[in-house]
């Protein structure tokens, strides 16, 4: 990624637009689709730019969503793909700042055990409605943090 400050500044940018756009219709389940989507976008840019704190907010913003989505329409399957995607970008960003310099030890542990439950949920999802052959690579992490069928061995 070039400038993360220009990337910023579009994505937010986007953001505003489409927000206006789902705030003018409650009921357009597609405009608030666009949101999340930019929401996600957004903490893809300050998880690449080493700053997952920001990136879990937008992050769970962008669950918080997909997740209402989720609920209303189960059968969608693109929607549980993004559901799953949202748990595994929450994972990563948390597994980010628990390894990241500026926290306290029991900030970071906290932040660390996090981390594998909102991977396991994404799995889980992908487990209990993926079709026979179809699997999502970002999942395949799932079993090497002990999932199993989606959620943490205990």
């Amino acid at each position: 990624m070039g400038n993360t400050a220009e990337s910023l500044d579009n994505y937010n940018r986007a953001l505003t637009l489409r927000q206006q756009v789902a705030d003018s219709d409650p009921h357009d389940v597609n405009a608030r689709d666009t949101v999340a989507r930019a929401q996600k976008s957004i903490g893809d840019v300050y998880l690449k730019a080493r700053d997952p704190l920001y990136a879990v907010a937008y992050y769970q913003e962008a669950l918080r969503l997909v997740a209402a989505r989720a609920a209303s329409d189960p059968a969608n399957a693109v929607v549980r793909e993004r559901l799953a995607y949202s748990y595994g970008a929450i994972g990563d960003a948390y597994a980010a700042l628990a390894t990241g310099p500026r926290l306290a030890r029991p900030e970071a542990l906290r932040n660390w055990r996090e981390a594998p439950g909102s991977v396991c949920k994404g799995a889980d999802i992908v487990a209990r409605h993926a079709r026979r052959g179809y699997a999502i690579a970002a999942f395949a992490r799932a079993p090497r943090l002990g999932c199993r069928g989606g959620w943490p061995r205990g």
